[in-house]
């Protein structure tokens, strides 16, 4: 299996092999100025569109993903899944593709940068990076 390609954005929906995306390549989240912490982020979405190898059409695959910082260190965003690989329409050489959405919000705990990996039977498939900042400005006051 591998992927044909992956993003990031501040919103998307996936329907019908199709993606709508909202401020796609979004890659940076800001915290508020003085945020203490950890704080809340997204929520963010991660569409990957995986394809199977020929070999595979008519399996099952599994699918693990996690959120990881700069060293590599899990967040504890995460999850497991199966992908079942189908027949490509048309095309005998190669299998149908699976269009995963992520849909994600979870704390971060400091500033910096960040990862969301895609893996399968322990092989890294994708590595889309973000960064979160603090907001250097801070809020007028009422």
């Amino acid at each position: 299996m591998r992927v044909e390609y992956a993003f990031i954005s501040e919103s998307a929906d996936v329907q019908s092999g199709l993606f709508y995306v909202v401020r796609g390549g979004t890659d940076i989240w800001y915290a508020p100025a003085g945020a203490e912490f950890p704080v809340p982020i997204g929520p963010m979405s991660f569409v990957v569109r995986l394809v199977g190898e020929p070999q595979e059409v008519g399996t099952n695959q599994p699918v693990e993903f996690t959120v990881v910082d700069a060293d590599g260190r899990a967040t504890g965003v995460g999850g497991t899944g199966t992908i079942a690989v189908a027949a490509h329409a048309i095309d005998r050489t190669r299998s149908g593709a699976a269009l995963l959405h992520f849909r994600l919000a979870f704390a971060i705990p400091a500033p910096g940068a960040y990862f969301f990996e895609l893996f399968s039977r322990g092989d890294r498939l994708c590595q889309v990076p973000f960064w979160v900042q603090v907001n250097d400005e801070a809020e007028a006051p009422d």
